[in-house]
């Protein structure tokens, strides 16, 4: 299954998605790769702007 954060990202560019969740590059490449995940506060509004739950989005 694809990562929902790579489907949620689109056709935008991972330094773009960084920026509006005020991380680095670098971090949103992490999360994609499932290397990390978010703090409960991005997962939060991630989850929020994607329209979708904490859980379905990163569980």
């Amino acid at each position: 299954m694809k990562n929902l954060l790579v489907i949620f990202r689109g056709n935008h560019s991972q330094k773009y998605m960084a920026a509006i969740y005020h991380v680095t590059q670098q971090t949103w490449s992490n999360w994609e790769n499932g290397k990390t995940k978010p703090n409960d506060r991005i997962k939060r509004k991630i989850a929020l702007d994607a329209g979708t739950t904490i859980e379905h989005m990163f569980y």
